[in-house]
């Protein structure tokens, strides 16, 4: 019986630690503080990365995978093109735009798969960053605040933009 627990134990925790995202998002563009990057969740400290307004080099994202208060990323300055791998924390303030321009429909579900329930429909085109709050298998759980509503659901990886320096329109 402990042997059977210390393996579901095992396997519990490496879903846990290990879940694949392979999402590409960026570092919201009117972030200016320091990003910190750690060696493996709540591991040392390997470097810091941050967008520069000035020069308007920002940092775009790819989330590889995901742990319960970390993601694991590819990092790169755009002007740079330093690509660089670690540890963030969740909390920092990742983003991305949605596609859906002209008349097309947004879709937000409540679960990452085209066959849930839409959560919502967003009938217009926003130019907003939509904050990333998880991800799971190139979709995105997103939250977007407008002027009268917050709309919150998955989103699928046909309508993500990860462009800071347009649209994708």
């Amino acid at each position: 019986m402990k042997t059977l627990l210390t393996f579901l134990a095992f396997i519990f925790c490496n879903c846990i630690y290990s879940q694949n995202c392979n999402c590409e998002t960026f570092i919201k563009i009117d972030y200016i503080k320091d990003i910190k990057v750690y060696s493996k969740p709540k591991g040392k400290l390997i470097f810091k990365v941050k967008n520069d307004t000035l020069k308007e080099d920002f940092v775009s994202l790819t989330i590889l995978k995901k742990s319960l208060s970390y993601y694991y990323v590819s990092l790169i300055n755009e002007q740079v093109g330093k690509e660089r791998k670690g540890w963030i924390k969740k909390s920092e303030p990742i983003a991305i735009y949605a596609r859906n321009y002209g008349d097309t429909e947004l879709n937000l579900y409540e679960k990452p798969n085209v066959d849930s329930k839409v959560k919502f429909k967003i009938e217009k085109w926003y130019n907003d960053m939509f904050e990333v709050l998880n991800c799971e298998n190139k979709w995105l759980y997103v939250k977007l605040k407008t002027e009268d509503k917050i709309y919150e659901g998955w989103l699928e990886k046909n309508m993500q933009c990860s462009n800071q320096y347009t649209t994708c329109n």
